[in-house]
């Protein structure tokens, strides 16, 4: 099967397997997150004056293993994904680590609100895969939306410079994962676009699920940030400061660009 890379009028890529049918597969290849590791997350939110039973919002939770760990740090966390598979290897997780989170399975950048104001937001990431500057507007009004006054926004997100140099002449990654009899290799190339701030990628899956021979291949593309773009849309959406972190002290890779925005 062949996915070619498709967007929605928003700017999103659709085809990624890694988010749907495979979607059990995710924490298997995604051993450690490039982004900032989840004490250090804990650290920041309580640097800002959240306190156990502060809310938060996980926008683009993945398979939440951020908001399960915030959570059983005492955090309120409603944790939020447009992915259906995804939110159930998420909710299979909570239910095994015995803790309370609540799940929203919606699109964030197109009027989905908690139910109250929260005191922050974390976003690790997600803002790679929006690609149109509409698509990127709408994510950050969310942002804003949900938090109140003095509330916090902590974002994830691929740094373009550091990207190029960390992709230039591109780079591959492959690992094989297993669960019961099913069995699949991932394959993931990387590249720059030349002249652009867009990641091209190309990835493999093949193997066998529920006894069915797998091979399919899926192309899409990530966006890369700079700190003047980050602080120019939250600036423009209503944040005020704009706080940008050091990734090494904070555990997340040096192509990775971590921000600070405040209501």
């Amino acid at each position: 099967m062949f996915n070619v890379e498709q967007q929605d009028d928003g700017g999103h890529v659709n085809a990624r397997a890694f988010y749907h049918r495979f979607a059990w597969a995710y924490d298997l290849l995604v051993e450690r997150p490039g982004g900032p590791d989840v004490e250090s997350v804990v650290g920041i939110f309580e640097s800002e004056g959240l306190e156990r039973g502060s809310a938060l919002v996980d926008a683009g939770c993945g398979t939440a293993a951020y908001a399960i760990e915030l959570a059983s740090y005492g955090f309120a966390v409603t944790a939020v994904d447009r992915s259906p598979e995804l939110l159930a290897e998420a909710q299979v997780r909570a239910n095994k680590c015995a803790v309370e989170v609540e799940f929203a399975c919606a699109d964030f950048t197109r009027g989905w609100q908690p139910r109250d104001l929260v005191d922050g937001v974390l976003c690790r990431g997600v803002l790679n895969d929006l690609l149109g500057d509409d698509a990127r507007e709408r994510a950050f009004r969310a942002f804003a939306a949900w938090l109140r006054p003095d509330g916090v926004l902590l974002a994830d997100v691929r740094d373009c410079d550091s990207s190029a140099r960390r992709y230039d002449g591109g780079r591959t990654f492959e690992r094989t994962v297993r669960r019961g009899d099913d069995i699949l290799t991932f394959t993931s190339r990387t590249t720059v676009e030349p002249g652009s701030d867009v990641l091209r990628l190309i990835e493999r899956w093949s193997g066998a699920v529920d006894g069915v021979p797998v091979e399919q291949e899926d192309r899409f593309a990530m966006r890369c940030w700079t700190r003047e773009s980050f602080a120019a849309l939250a600036h423009a959406v209503g944040f005020g400061r704009v706080s940008i972190l050091d990734p090494g002290a904070i555990g997340a890779r040096s192509d990775r660009l971590v921000a600070i925005a405040y209501r």
